[in-house]
């Protein structure tokens, strides 16, 4: 079995993948295909003040599929709607180069073996307020973001000093 990549319209990965899994259901062609996989990754974005946690595509209007590729199966995967095509060379579906699909199979296990990533809410400069952990209600201004690791570096004032305190993303507001 080898992965292929299916273009789809923007926005409808998941219902497109679930009319693909039904109409493989109906014409007995599940037994060909492994796996079929939204990369996704969870965020937290800012919405009216308050922090929600939700979860983006992180290749939007691509569906990856693992699957044995034969006629039938091209065929019916390919007319379900919204399905635009499969990535390839002269209209022949292209499997992915073993490289690529572990990169991009290690960067969603990465994003759901840690912990939320903030959706580019978080500036340098910019005033927070801890909310949790033993500085919990002390206000400071960021002095360093360390993406690598997740995590910020907020300058806060105890007995009149500043003071560089590690924060996670989810720890101020």
């Amino acid at each position: 079995m080898k992965w292929y990549t299916l273009n789809v319209f923007n926005g409808k990965e998941k219902k497109i993948v679930g009319d693909i899994e039904k109409a493989l259901e109906e014409h007995n062609l599940s037994k060909y295909v492994e796996q079929i996989l939204i990369p996704r990754e969870k965020i937290y974005e800012m919405k009216n003040g308050k922090r929600t946690k939700t979860e983006r595509n992180f290749y939007p209007g691509y569906v990856l599929i693992n699957c044995d590729m034969n006629g039938e199966l091209l065929k019916r995967i390919k007319y379900v709607k919204g399905v635009i095509d499969f990535l390839g060379i002269l209209g022949e579906p292209t499997p992915l180069r073993e490289s690529e699909i572990t990169s991009i199979l290690k960067k969603c296990d990465d994003l759901f073996d840690e912990s939320p990533i903030v959706a580019n809410q978080l500036l340098v400069g910019q005033e927070v307020e801890i909310i949790s952990g033993v500085f919990s209600t002390l206000h400071g201004k960021i002095s360093k973001i360390l993406d690598d690791k997740k995590r910020i570096i907020v300058d806060v004032s105890i007995f009149n000093r500043k003071t560089p305190v590690e924060l996670n993303y989810d720890q101020v507001k």
